[in-house]
């Protein structure tokens, strides 16, 4: 995750860089309106606030994809052999497990906020 994480740094960076393509986006004008105060509170232009939240949204989808990955690996079944050793696993799994929906639940409350504002 380490990895991945540098290297989303890094494709955030090059975004910076990259040339910019126009696009048209039909949007109601009370979130037009949302999103300029929003944009202008954070000291930001509206293409520079729409950017963000695109890539905000793909990093949780990230974050989601990953969270699915770590919650299957921690409700596979164990052998019978392992049957012990998992019970303890399994506790310390089901706090890793609900400490990750608890963040997960975080960080969709924070865009769904991020988006309410845009």
């Amino acid at each position: 995750m380490n990895d991945s994480s540098s290297q989303d740094a890094a494709v955030s960076l090059d975004y910076d860089l990259q040339e910019t393509r126009k696009i048209t986006v039909r949007v109601p004008r009370a979130l037009i309106e949302s999103a300029d105060s929003v944009a202008e509170q954070q000291g930001q232009t509206r293409s520079e606030l729409v950017r963000d939240s695109i890539q905000m949204a793909i990093t949780l989808q990230d974050v989601d994809e990953a969270f699915d990955e770590i919650l299957s690996q921690a409700v596979q079944s164990p052998t019978e052999a392992d049957a012990h050793s998992a019970q303890e696993a399994d506790t310390v799994s089901e706090a890793d497990v609900e400490f990750l929906k608890e963040r997960i639940r975080t960080l969709e409350s924070l865009l769904e906020d991020s988006i309410e504002k845009i």
